[in-house]
């Protein structure tokens, strides 16, 4: 129970950051479009 508990809040959480971000490098102008794959490679693992 506690370790389901603890999967979820990590999804979730990560879920979270991985929006905000993705939302902070589409509205920034001066991002580079490499580092838009770069960081789907880094976050993948975590949201499955």
């Amino acid at each position: 129970m506690k370790m389901n508990w603890f999967k979820y809040t990590r999804h979730v959480l990560v879920w979270l950051v991985s929006t905000l971000f993705f939302f902070t490098v589409i509205s920034a102008d001066y991002v580079d479009v490499q580092v838009v794959p770069l960081v789907i490679c880094l976050f993948a693992p975590f949201l499955f």
